[in-house]
């Protein structure tokens, strides 16, 4: 990942999500976009094994499957339950006319014959621990020998801070629209490979971060600090509000006071706050 990208926060990519819905395109045609964005962003072999969940991330997966399937890349859907969104219960329902096999997800699920895992199973809302079935479906992604790739965000990950109890380790995720701050900061490269990030026409609404390679010619000399917990610490913020959305933290406060920030060791990156603009720099 070079250069400068535009990184938002999960709220600001749901509020823009809606608007571009209410005011340019039907979410059908979005999702239709999305599955495309994944589909041209990678090399596609073998058997091809896409899990989805029971939302709109897995309708990116049944578009996937779809186009997949015109190219006669070998696909079949594993479920983790018989569950949908309106709009992934549509494309899904043309899987069927397509006649693309799928499975119901339980203890006897393997991946062993599959050379490409897809996973979208859970969005970049998703919050907590996956569990239950998620949780052994993730085990057994992590466990397989094939290339394993997710849509938009690994499953299981937090978009917002980049922590997580249990997640896909993908060797490559196709982030859709725009980053998020839990692709990158904390413990994301550890679940991540490779990082792409598809535009497919999303009006931004509200504000956004800056991700460049290089820190910035800025100084910041009285507001620097070693860790979040340091920042929370100095500025008398409980700890777990800062650890729930980071950027958003440091970002606010340092607006709010009219002030410059430099948070390090946000993982492999650092987060400086100055005038309007606020960066997500590697190191």
């Amino acid at each position: 990942m070079n250069g400068f990208e535009k990184v938002i926060s999960v709220e600001t990519m749901r509020q823009s999500d809606a608007y571009t819905i209410e005011n340019f395109i039907d979410s059908k045609s979005l999702m239709y976009k999305a599955g495309v964005g994944v589909f041209e962003s990678c090399n596609w072999f073998g058997n091809v094994a896409i899990v989805c969940g029971s939302g709109n991330n897995a309708g990116d997966g049944y578009v996937l499957a779809l186009l997949l399937k015109e190219i006669d890349v070998p696909v079949t859907l594993f479920l983790l339950k018989d569950k949908f969104s309106e709009d992934g219960r549509y494309y899904f329902e043309k899987c069927m006319d397509a006649k693309i096999p799928y499975h119901l997800c339980d203890e006897n699920t393997s991946f062993e014959n599959y050379n490409i895992i897809v996973d979208c199973i859970f969005g970049t809302g998703f919050k907590g621990t996956a569990r239950g079935t998620a949780g052994e479906i993730i085990d057994k992604i992590n466990n397989s020998q094939g290339t394993v790739i997710s849509v938009d965000i690994n499953s299981g990950l937090n978009g917002d801070n980049g922590f997580s109890q249990k997640c896909v380790k993908s060797h490559t995720t196709v982030s859709i629209g725009y980053l998020k701050p839990g692709l990158l900061i904390n413990d994301a490269p550890k679940y991540i490979g490779n990082l792409k990030n598809c535009d497919i026409g999303i009006e931004l609404v509200g504000e956004y971060y800056v991700l460049q390679d290089n820190f910035p010619d800025i100084s910041v000399k009285e507001n620097t600090f070693d860790s979040l917990k340091g920042f929370s610490d100095y500025f008398n913020i409980p700890y777990e509000t800062a650890y729930e959305k980071p950027v958003e933290v440091i970002s606010s406060v340092a607006k709010e006071k009219n002030i410059s920030v430099l948070v390090k060791n946000l993982g492999e990156y650092s987060v400086i706050i100055s005038g309007n603009t606020a960066y997500i720099v590697r190191g």
